[in-house]
């Protein structure tokens, strides 16, 4: 764990376990000092076992909850970083040459997406390989960079000859042999590690990977062919697999072919000729870390400087100033900081290497493109396209640390799914252990009266209570860190079984730093919730105490925190209503939190007055309880309800939701349990009629009405149970649906092919009619798409501007024989089909995948009214097309993201059309799928990529196999704790009343009776719990479910009520066993024990 709330982790468990050490030795000099205090405080442990046993088992299971959540963070933590290591390699930067035109969007667009292993499919350009040497010269001054390699990289096809096996896409790596050590070990992959042999003419490494996905053992013959079949002598590349080596080191994972530079060069062609420049960092595992300020060193020196500075000059100017600032609205959070960051470095008095480096990233020079089209001066627009062009001949990208990015994004989701219920469960843990000391201080209240009245002061009487809660805490802090421990040993378990069939091994680390802070945070919390006990007991007037009631002796501390609050809440909207930034939107906290401070201020000073008006003083503070509640309810609705922020972080977002959704099921508690006394009269005077109910019934609501601070935490107790249980079944299930749900839309097809770089003579029909191992008539349907970079723009929203986009052409036969559902359609369009057939019927139909329009963020959501009017032109600009969007496409579906349309539609953009690059093909029901695939990857061993849909279908279930066990297992230990609290609270609730029972048996109460009360209230708190947990766990999920659906269009939002239904029974059914057991037992007791008690 490096950061905790974008905290430095080492800073946070520092300062917890300093803290705790500093509260654990003050009571140390106290109880020295005072040992009578801590005499009297601990004396109560061993006289009660079974009580103390309860409260330590109860503040066990919230720590548990928390060390679990950090034990199980250091797990997935680590077995990312090693998945991504292993993936990625040790290569960080990757140096390429620029391709002829700065606007190549797709190609642009790819090649600073990160990910070491997709580059070769990239038609990477050959450049001489004297143009290591200024890259070494870097790298021998930076104390960033390691080591430097130039090599080939290269996607290939592979047949095994003997054995007419055929492998596609599979990547050669030709470097120096052995490379540098700093690239990691090169090492055969046997028992021995040894160092592999010098390759001789014809011979090739293969890594493990490789050797096992394929089937390559040393010494099996391979020919290998290129996509452009570049071999020089004209055919296949003959070769020899030397030896096997270990997956560790350049090429990470991935299998890949190894081969000797200067012996692949030559068979290729292209002696002394190079197409990357490989860097590792500094840092070892962390060299990703060093990515920025490696990256930056090496862009400065091979940049044009002159081109640079006439970029400068013209950046500078008051007009691009407005250009960037302008485009900076329409941006989203990434590119949005990246134009931030080089605007800011364009207004410095001189060039800095910095604006260098900002201004040489690919994705800056594509983005750059489009926005000097628009300055006004058309000799400044000429020249800085010209200085775009001529600015680099060599791109540095930072490939690990994008591809770092990539697969932080793709956890994204989930990740913020942890931090919401990782959220809630800390908040249950916490209304837990203070509804422990609650119901402790209430048993203790008239002995601890007892002693005031003996002429104890209020510091002594809090000390004697806190050092019995700090015994409680020692121990349930310490056992609830190994339990956090046993049970994130569990969830590695489960992990590992299911992860080891992706071939991913778990990394079984968990840091002893998190386990010191798990036991701090629980030990802190405690404290917190005692101290704040200890200071209501204490304030306990005596008579009333003695008495074994709860009335404070002065309310004046009221009006000092409400003024407090009130302020607090004015600074909070004061220093952060404006946001920081100006296309930026405000933090989404502000706003609500601001209102709720000076709410409950104002209502701190409402119950002050209430309590001066002693007639009406009870109407009074039960009045301002429920106004006070019913407007924190209206201020969270209505924040949750404008989720997701409109340019907002994810991160800022997930914590206002689960800010938001305690606060409001705590709010509404708070609001019901002030009026169940009102309500349980109503229900008394209703069954005056009938005698034996309102015996059962008038107890339990004289119990419940007068104790409402105990009702209302029992209540949000079992509230908040049930509330992490419907937010989880509901994220679960849209995660599961979103993740290959039950009808995966896969296109109506079962074959996918990519054609890169090349199309076959006469188109890839064509081809087919010409192929060895296929036909046309294997295949029933044949649908072709292209791809073409495109600027969209839709009029009318807060941010308008063109913004870079894909259109996809379709051809006729694809939009007649597509099957992809949509989320939503246009009126006038009864099913799928006929949106399909209109986008080829109908001139400037268009549909969408959800999240394809920038700038508006209900298209990510398919929340879009239709029809919809955008329009389009080309990158180059030109006469736009309009276009009618009719409808959303599933963001489920294997379709690429993108706005498609007819090719008929698309004449209109002043662009040339690409011919179809995409096709996917329907498999005769008498052909195997297997065999179609194979029998396309033997006719076309190049240009040529094959996926099987089904194939990708059954990823994404194990996918979904995957999430759904994470999610589950991270909530099935908060949902556990909940309900064992929940028993526990009941059990402990029954032991401290023993007294009033043995009151009401003495009354005459049969046993039966005595049940029933306690039943009754058992119901209450349960219905008033559900009722308010299924309410604010929908709303909260709906708004969490948003919030993701604005990073990832295929989560879309369901209620599980089956689900729903049979958890919220099964948490009241375990609630309420456990209370008739304990009440049970306590109508066992005679009325003369109880009343001793």
């Amino acid at each position: 764990m490096e950061t905790f709330s974008n905290w430095p982790s080492t800073l946070v468990i520092v300062g917890a376990a300093v803290l705790s050490g500093f509260i654990v030795g003050v009571f140390a000099v106290i109880g020295r000092r005072a040992s009578i205090l801590m005499k009297l405080g601990l004396r109560n442990v061993p006289r009660r076992p079974v009580r103390a046993g309860l409260i330590v088992f109860g503040l066990m299971l919230s720590t548990t909850v928390v060390g679990s959540a950090f034990a199980t963070g250091d797990i997935m933590s680590y077995t990312l970083r090693s998945v991504v290591t292993e993936n990625l390699g040790t290569v960080d930067e990757v140096i390429l040459i620029n391709p002829p035109r700065p606007d190549r969007g797709e190609q642009l667009r790819s090649l600073g997406s990160g990910g070491f292993g997709g580059l070769p499919s990239e038609n990477l350009y050959f450049f001489s390989d004297r143009n290591v040497d200024p890259v070494l010269e870097v790298a021998e001054r930076s104390d960033n960079i390691s080591a430097v390699v130039g090599g080939v990289l290269d996607r290939i096809t592979i047949v095994q000859p003997g054995q007419q096996e055929l492998q596609s896409s599979v990547m050669l790596l030709a470097v120096p042999l052995p490379y540098p050590q700093e690239f990691g070990q090169f090492a055969l992959a046997d028992e021995t590690g040894s160092v592999p042999p010098p390759l001789e003419s014809g011979e090739v490494f293969v890594n493990a990977a490789a050797a096992e996905e394929f089937g390559i053992q040393a010494g099996d013959p391979i020919d290998i062919h290129t996509w452009e079949n570049r071999f020089a002598a004209g055919g296949p590349w003959h070769a020899r697999v030397k030896d096997v080596v270990q997956n560790n080191g350049i090429v990470g994972a991935q299998p890949a072919i190894i081969a000797e530079i200067s012996q692949y060069q030559v068979v290729i062609g292209r002696e002394s000729l190079i197409n990357v420049i490989l860097v590792a960092n500094e840092g070892g595992v962390n060299s990703v870390e060093r990515s920025q300020a490696a990256a930056s060193e090496l862009r400065a020196p091979l940049a044009d400087r002159e081109a640079a500075q006439g970029l400068f000059d013209i950046l500078s100017t008051p007009a691009a100033q407005q250009l960037m600032l302008d485009a900076e609205q329409t941006l989203d959070d990434e590119d949005r900081e990246r134009l931030a960051l080089l605007r800011i470095e364009a207004t410095q008095p001189t060039m800095t290497d910095q604006f260098v480096s900002y201004i040489s990233q690919p994705q800056m020079r594509y983005g750059l493109s489009f926005l000097v089209r628009q300055i006004p001066s058309r000799v400044d627009r000429s020249a800085a396209y010209e200085h775009l062009r001529d600015l680099a001949n060599l791109w540095v990208l930072e490939v690990k640390a994008q591809g770092m990015d990539e697969a932080q994004s793709y956890g994204n989701v989930v990740t913020t799914v942890f931090l919401v219920l990782g959220i809630f469960s800390i908040g249950a843990s916490v209304l837990l252990i203070v509804l422990i000391f609650t119901l402790l201080a209430t048993d203790r209240a008239s002995e601890l009266a007892t002693m005031r009245a003996m002429g104890m002061r209020r510091n002594q009487i809090m000390g004697v209570f806190l050092f019995e809660g700090l015994a409680y805490n020692l121990a349930g802090a310490l056992l609830g860190s190994l339990a956090g421990l046993g049970s994130a040993y569990l969830t590695m378990t489960s992990l590992v079984s299911t992860l080891e069939r992706f071939g991913v091994d778990v990394e079984r680390r968990i840091e002893p730093s998190s386990m010191l802070l798990a036991f701090s945070t629980g030990m802190l919390l405690t404290f917190l919730a005692m101290l704040v006990s200890a200071w209501r007991v204490s304030r306990v007037q005596i008579v009333a105490a003695t008495a074994g009631e709860d009335r404070s002796e002065s309310r004046l501390w009221l009006f000092p925190v409400g003024v407090v609050l009130v302020i607090l809440g004015t600074l909070v909207w004061w220093q952060w209503q404006d946001p920081v930034a100006f296309y930026a939107s405000r933090h989404p906290l502000v706003v609500p939190g601001a209102l709720s401070l000076a709410l409950i201020g104002v209502t701190c000073w409402a119950f002050l007055a209430a309590g001066l008006a002693r007639r009406w003083a009870g109407i009074a503070s039960a009045a301002a309880s429920i106004l006070s509640g019913a407007g924190l309810i209206l201020i969270w609705l209505r924040a949750l309800d404008g989720m997701p922020t409109n340019r907002g972080r994810l991160f800022d977002d997930a914590v206002t939701i689960a800010v938001g959704g305690l606060i409001l099921i705590l709010a509404t508690v708070w609001t019901a349990s002030r009026g169940i006394g009102p309500l349980l009269k109503g229900v008394d005077r209703l069954s005056s009629g009938l005698p034996s109910v309102r015996l059962i019934v008038r107890p339990a609501a004289g119990y419940l009405g007068h104790h409402h601070l105990r009702t209302g935490l029992t209540v949000a107790m079992f509230g908040t149970v049930i509330f992490i249980m419907v937010a989880s079944l509901t994220l679960i299930d849209a995660l599961v649906n979103a993740y290959a749900g039950r009808d995966a839309a896969v296109a109506g097809y079962e074959l996918r092919v990519d054609l890169r770089n090349s199309q076959p003579p006469g188109g890839f029909p064509h081809g087919l009619a010409e192929a060895e191992a296929v036909s046309l008539e294997t295949f029933d349907t044949i649908g072709g798409v292209s791809r073409v970079g495109a600027q969209v723009v839709q009029f009318g929203l807060e941010a308008t501007g063109w913004r870079s986009e894909t259109l996809v052409i379709t051809e006729p036969a694809f939009s007649e024989s597509i099957e992809v559902p949509f989320v939503q359609r246009a009126q006038g369009f009864n099913d799928d089909t006929s949106v399909w057939r209109a986008l080829a019927e109908q001139p400037g139909a268009a549909v969408m995948t959800a999240g394809s329009l920038p700038g508006n963020p209900s298209a990510t959501t398919g929340d879009v009214p239709l029809p919809l009017t955008i329009w389009a032109r080309s990158e180059d600009g030109g006469q736009p097309i309009k276009l009618t969007v009719v409808g959303i496409v599933d963001p489920r579906t294997e379709l690429d993201r993108g706005i498609y349309l007819s090719r008929e539609t698309a004449t209109g953009l002043a662009t040339s059309l690409p011919a179809p690059q995409t096709y996917f093909l329907s498999v005769a029901p008498e052909v195997a799928v297997s065999d179609a695939a194979d029998g396309l990857r033997v006719s076309f061993t190049s240009g040529l990529s094959v996926t099987d849909l089904g194939d990708s279908l059954r990823v994404s279930r194990s996918i979904r196999e995957l999430l759904t066990r994470l999610v589950q297992g991270y909530m099935g230990l908060g949902l556990v704790a909940g309900v064992a609290a929940l028993g526990i609270l009941g059990v402990q609730s029954v032991i401290e009343r023993r007294g009033q029972l043995g009151a009401l048996r003495a009354l005459g109460f049969t046993r039966l009776q005595t049940c029933l009360t306690l039943g009754f209230e058992s119901f209450t708190i349960a219905a008033l719990g559900i009722a308010g947990g299924i309410a604010a766990g929908l709303v909260l999920a709906r708004s969490l479910v948003a919030v993701l659906a604005s990073r990832a269009p295929e989560i879309l939002y369901s209620v599980p009520w089956g689900q729903i239904g049979v958890t919220a029974t099964l948490a009241a059914a375990g609630s309420a066993i456990s209370i008739s057991l304990a009440a049970w037992q306590a109508g066992r007791v005679s009325p003369s024990d109880a009343l001793r008690h």
